[in-house]
């Protein structure tokens, strides 16, 4: 626990080096990671873009079968893929996933539009919806209007709006920044 603690700390501060160091340490004294240890791991990874350290996290947690037991260890793999620019990774632990949440979808639709490649996110995006079971949240409406605003897709951009008015998500100031981004890239000023 207070390996964790140190970890995700460092970490969730954006001291990603410290983090590994923590994580070095907690091994060389002979304590094994959990699935919260991996997580904060690997949100260091990804705030370093330390990508072989990523590798080396990922095969421990194969080794471990955590990704068929723990969602949110999928989630942080994703993650810190996508933040590391390496979105066939991502796109392939998604697969592996047996249970998909909100934040999974989230996480491969916000790390593609990040990437530049907003195509590939709406397909992500009509998969959540298609799949059924969880229906997008704040970040994923925000998430997918940027990726209307860089494909100047005015169209689904006006789709997704209506979306997030019949999730009644109205008033939010990041959605409403988003559109008017979105809208304004879209030559929509009116």
């Amino acid at each position: 626990v207070s390996w964790n603690a140190l970890i995700m700390g460092y970490a969730d501060h954006g001291h990603g080096m410290e983090a590994l160091k923590c994580f070095e340490d907690m091994e060389h004294e002979g304590f094994c990671p959990n699935n919260t240890t991996f997580v904060g791991i690997l949100k260091a990874c990804g705030s370093i873009v330390a990508i072989n350290k990523g590798h080396e996290i990922h095969a421990q947690i194969d080794q471990n079968g955590l990704l068929e037991k723990d969602v949110v260890v999928g989630n942080a793999l994703i993650d810190m893929y996508a933040i590391c620019g390496e979105l066939y990774k991502a796109q392939e632990v998604l697969e592996e996933l047996l249970v998909r949440d909100v934040v999974t979808w989230t996480a491969i639709i916000t790390g593609l539009v990040k990437q530049g490649h907003a195509k590939e996110a709406l397909y992500y995006f009509d998969e959540m919806i298609i799949e059924g079971k969880m229906k997008p949240d704040r970040v994923t409406f925000i998430s997918m209007i940027d990726g209307c605003a860089s494909l100047a897709n005015l169209e689904l951009g006006q789709i997704i709006h209506a979306q997030v008015i019949e999730a009644g998500i109205v008033g939010d100031i990041f959605i409403e920044t988003s559109l008017l981004n979105m809208y304004g890239k879209s030559g929509c000023l009116y």
